[in-house]
């Protein structure tokens, strides 16, 4: 980004992308770049149906979608573990939020609510079971969930604040649909715009299928045409 012009790039056009634990890698990535104050401004970024935070995993798009092709919700879990090198034995305290102190649940309280999804993505919503944690503390393994490397949806503020103008895609049968509902309304209420762009017969992964000579999918063709057009508008 330094040298964009070296390489005849137009620094103001400059767009980070990318879909799954990608949009997790773009999204930390586009709030690290916004504070800084030694590269261009991103022009934009595209997050498609995105995995934003390693906190809450009893949001309505987890439950309904638990067993959902191609990423269930323990896959989820058992990647997030993997590129966190956290032994995948505590999987099932991530599955149920055993590891996440009650001083951390009550500050991303609001922010992971599910009434802050429409009412549209609830009709079949799964009541998460309640557990008690087996300890009392775990702070030295969990200090690091809720920074931007992991959970770019709870960061403060005044960083979400620093944002480009932002598109998201996200698909109705997909675990990590609420994730991008939910950042879409944190960059919303700081006043940073977002093109949101949802299919009620998306999956995870979806994308893959565009064109494929097994299975050919409406939502594949209507997803990449979104993402092209917004490039196109930008």
């Amino acid at each position: 980004m330094k040298h964009a012009e070296d390489y005849g790039v137009d620094p103001d056009r400059i767009i980070i992308s990318g879909d799954s634990f990608g949009g997790l890698l773009a999204a930390s990535v586009c709030q690290m770049i916004a504070q800084r104050d030694d590269v261009p401004k991103l022009c934009s970024q595209m997050l498609i149906y995105p995995f934003l935070q390693v906190v809450k995993y009893s949001l309505p798009s987890y439950m309904q979608n638990a067993y959902a092709p191609p990423l269930t919700r323990r896959q989820a879990v058992k990647f997030a573990l993997q590129y966190m090198q956290i032994d995948r034995g505590f999987e099932d305290l991530f599955l149920e939020g055993l590891l996440i102190p009650s001083d951390m649940k009550m500050k991303y309280r609001k922010l992971l609510s599910a009434d802050n999804i429409p009412e549209e993505f609830k009709v079949r919503e799964t009541k998460a079971r309640k557990y008690t944690a087996p300890f009392a503390d775990m702070q030295e393994l969990i200090d690091h969930l809720y920074g931007p490397l992991l959970s770019p949806l709870l960061v403060e503020d005044a960083i979400i604040r620093q944002l480009p103008q932002t598109f998201i895609l996200t698909g109705q049968y997909d675990v990590l649909r609420d994730d991008g509902i939910l950042y879409k309304k944190r960059l919303e209420d700081n006043d940073v715009p977002v093109s949101w762009h949802h299919f009620e017969d998306g999956f995870h992964g979806s994308l893959f299928y565009i064109n494929h000579w097994i299975a050919n999918f409406s939502c594949c063709e209507e997803g990449m045409d979104s993402i092209v057009n917004y490039i196109r508008g930008l």
